[in-house]
């Protein structure tokens, strides 16, 4: 200790032994100063290029947590904690899940009784899970799903059109169940406008302000002068996935082998319920598809079937979801290649997977009557849509449709998006027939924010000529 002491008092005798005590107070507040400078430069500069604090102008010096716009963002971890805010214990060592539990019944029995639409011993399983082909009501033997100790963290992607409504829905609907979303944007800034990209604006604004700390935003390059006709066409939708999985993978840091990543189109909203499902069991394969309930204009009416499908299933499988080790070790981060089945499954990457992991088997959760989401093609506001079809700032980006682009220019007013939503035909013309409306009792009729929220999203609610209508004589501005 003495000899510690006494080489620290020689060293600042060395260092200081030049100048007078006042003058070396002076040099060493100048050198505080130039330090702090610096360092206040540094993470100044920093944050400028990593996040954007914006102002809210409704509340005077109200500042609110960013949107991560590069950089690396890493992704929250889980704890035990997490998975005790999401069961109750009834009795002693005996945890229900709270939103699947009838809890008077299961008080009064001290086992789980779950409530209609949830299932297992827990009461963790919502009905599209318990019905789908990989377990069959619980009858298919050899499949053991069993509660993590913690959840397992889920991202979320998809690329930004021009609906806005849909991904205020999707972010609410999905908060609880998902840690990240990646939302990508074409931009389409030309050397004449170099105006930012309409979300970007928006976020900006404050538009999503309470989730900005968990949306990463992705730009990608404008991808519409690649000649798609619209965002239906597949080709346009592999690309713009492409690109946003390529990009916003490089933002994330800290994954973990068993990641779920859901890949979905704008117009697809999965199911909260079975994100939960995946975010706190194990013992299913992988990867997953998502049988989606099709609708147009609005959630009560069921797309149309052409005559040639008129015994079809309504419920397609838009949507695919599976581990960040699935998607990187066997499709070789190749969107395609999952989406077609195609990834690697004879390595022997795959034998370590299935005897360390989980088992690769492509499965499907949902049906035609217990859907795993929405895909819901139009959902606008018709002024938006008949806009949004009209003035595009990036060429065939949303939704061009040039069968009806015509009718729409010439038309000026909401008259042709009536007569197709009327008619039940989808604007390309790809599916017609009569209108089919659900109930709004069906349990899958809606996402529960649009439910909770009925007020502002009653166009997205009931029959679509009594919310077509009253905009008849509205004009394009």
């Amino acid at each position: 200790m003495m000899a510690a002491t006494g080489r620290c008092f020689i060293l600042n005798q060395i260092c200081c032994g030049h100048f007078p005590t006042g003058a070396m107070k002076k040099i060493l507040f100048l050198l505080a100063l130039v330090q702090g400078f610096l360092i206040w430069h540094y993470y100044s500069g920093k944050k400028n290029s990593q996040f954007i604090m914006f102002g809210d102008s409704s509340v005077s010096g109200h500042m609110y947590q960013s949107f991560h716009l590069s950089g690396v963002f890493h992704i929250p971890l889980t704890h035990q904690e997490d998975m005790n805010s999401l069961y109750t214990e009834i009795s002693e060592n005996v945890w229900c899940f709270t939103q699947g539990l009838n809890y008077i019944s299961s008080k009064k029995d001290s086992k789980c009784i779950c409530l209609t639409g949830w299932y297992g011993v827990d009461c963790g399983l919502p009905e599209s899970v318990w019905s789908s082909e990989l377990l069959l009501d619980g009858t298919r033997p050899g499949v053991w799903i069993k509660r993590r100790d913690r959840p397992r963290r889920v991202i979320n992607g998809v690329v930004f059109t021009i609906d806005y409504d849909l991904l205020e829905i999707r972010v609410n609907e999905l908060n609880s169940s998902v840690d990240a979303f990646l939302v990508a944007e074409q931009n389409c800034s030309t050397m004449e406008d170099d105006s930012p990209p309409p979300l970007f604006s928006k976020l900006q604004e404050g538009f999503l302000k309470k989730f900005h700390s968990k949306i990463i935003y992705v730009s990608i390059n404008d991808i519409s002068s690649l000649g798609f006709e619209s965002i239906e066409d597949s080709a346009w939708e592999y690309v713009s996935q492409m690109e946003l999985w390529k990009n916003g993978l490089k933002m994330l840091s800290d994954f973990r082998p068993d990641d779920m990543l859901i890949f979905s189109k704008m117009s697809d909203i999965p199911s909260r319920d079975v994100l939960l499902f995946f975010k706190l069991y194990d013992g299913f394969p992988e990867p997953v598809g998502f049988h989606l309930r099709t609708v147009m204009y609005n959630f009560a009416m069921l797309e149309s079937v052409p005559s040639y499908k008129i015994n079809s299933n309504r419920s397609e499988v838009r949507l695919m979801a599976c581990s960040f080790t699935f998607f990187s070790s066997y499709c070789d981060y190749d969107i395609n290649k999952l989406q077609k089945r195609k990834c690697d499954t004879n390595s022997k990457l795959l034998t370590n997977l299935q005897m360390n992991f989980k088992k690769e088997k492509y499965w499907k959760v949902g049906s035609l009557k217990t859907p795993a989401g929405w895909s819901c093609r139009w959902c606008l506001r018709p002024p938006e849509l008949r806009k949004a079809l009209i003035d595009q700032q990036c060429p065939n980006k949303p939704m061009g449709v040039p069968q009806v682009f015509d009718s729409l220019v010439n038309d000026n007013t909401s008259l042709a998006i009536e007569m197709f939503a009327k008619s039940g035909m989808s604007l390309d013309k790809s599916s017609f027939g009569h209108q089919v409306f659900q109930s709004e009792n069906d349990q899958y009729y809606a996402p529960s924010y649009v439910l909770l929220n009925k007020k502002r999203f009653d166009f997205l609610l009931g029959d679509i000529s009594e919310r077509v209508q009253p905009v008849r004589n509205e004009t394009v501005n």
